[in-house]
């Protein structure tokens, strides 16, 4: 028989765990169709966050096994198409079968393989998709699990990663999950993710954390939700020294963490590292104490401004 993992990111998210484990579902199900003697297997690469456990104990789905290393397995990358992003020793892997995204695509193989990516605000909603088109039934659990990381992915809509069809499929969803008012579900689950509570400066940095490879400069921005700034105002200083400390241990150009006041509607920035970049790429005179408003994507509004930044500055250097 064969085993193929379907696996998220590094630093898990909801969109990222419970993709993994739809699709798993969709992909076992058209197997049975067509009498394949095939195993999906949904993993994850760390422990998953407080918005993310809630979801799955609602719906009573069980956390995917832990994998990190890609040696000798057949893998099916999901929510992510970055090496920087991936299972480690991902060139050692058997084979990487396909690829399930809604990122910008940074990504190379030597063989031909299915890669599927659309601009959408959360893979799920592509996931969501392809159970209607190919019309597989969706359990209650799957679509709860496939509303869950819309709403989290989009902001409960409110990020301007939103697209129409994530709201349609979030409207389908709904009915099969049998949840009555997805905004409030959505902010539900937010404030699980949001909560400070007994966290450390490493779990909060942590917690939804992406690197990049920016024109040869280590890039990394992480994201916190919150629901009020002053649960984070209280340990600011904490998160700023271990940021600092994570910068000059693992030699990161810049480390930058988004804090997202999804009440609000914005987001301001907290540093470490090359802070004129920031300003620069964001067109601000300090980072302290600005709010930007509107500013609620990492996907969208930070990493692309900063990513265009790092472009320019260093071919003019060369």
């Amino acid at each position: 028989m064969d085993i193929f993992y379907v696996v998220g990111h590094k630093n898990p998210d909801t969109d990222s765990v419970c993709s993994a484990i739809a699709l798993s579902d969709y992909l076992s199900k058209c197997s049975t169709k067509t009498n394949s003697d095939e195993k999906y297997e949904p993993a994850i690469q760390g422990e998953i966050n407080e918005e993310t456990k809630c979801a799955l104990n609602k719906f009573g789905v069980e956390t995917p096994l832990i994998l990190t290393d890609a040696t000798n397995k057949k893998v099916i990358l999901v929510d992510h198409n970055n090496k920087m992003q991936t299972l480690d020793n991902i060139e050692k892997a058997e084979k990487i079968v396909r690829v399930l995204d809604h990122h910008p695509i940074n990504f190379s193989y030597q063989e031909q393989i299915e890669f599927l990516t659309m601009p959408v605000g959360s893979t799920a909603t592509i996931i969501a998709q392809m159970y209607f088109k190919e019309n597989i039934n969706i359990d209650k659990k799957i679509a709860g699990l496939l509303l869950s990381a819309i709403l989290s992915d989009t902001v409960v809509f409110k990020s301007p990663t939103t697209t129409d069809i994530d709201k349609i499929m979030a409207k389908k969803l709904e009915k099969i999950a049998d949840i009555s008012n997805f905004e409030v579900f959505g902010l539900e689950l937010k404030k699980a993710k949001a909560s400070l509570k007994n966290k450390t400066p490493c779990q909060i940095i942590d917690a939804d954390f992406k690197e990049f490879n920016m024109n040869g400069c280590k890039v990394g921005i992480g994201q916190l939700e919150v629901v009020d700034f002053e649960d984070f105002y209280a340990i600011k200083e904490q998160v700023s020294s271990q940021m600092k400390k994570m910068k000059q241990d693992k030699n990161y150009t810049l480390v930058l963490l988004v804090f997202t006041d999804i009440l609000r509607e914005g987001s301001e920035f907290l540093t470490a590292g090359d802070v004129d970049a920031v300003k620069k790429a964001f067109n601000i005179s300090t980072i302290d104490g600005i709010f930007l408003k509107g500013m609620m994507s990492r996907k969208k509004q930070v990493a692309p401004l900063l990513e265009n930044y790092y472009n320019k500055n260093q071919n003019n250097k060369n």
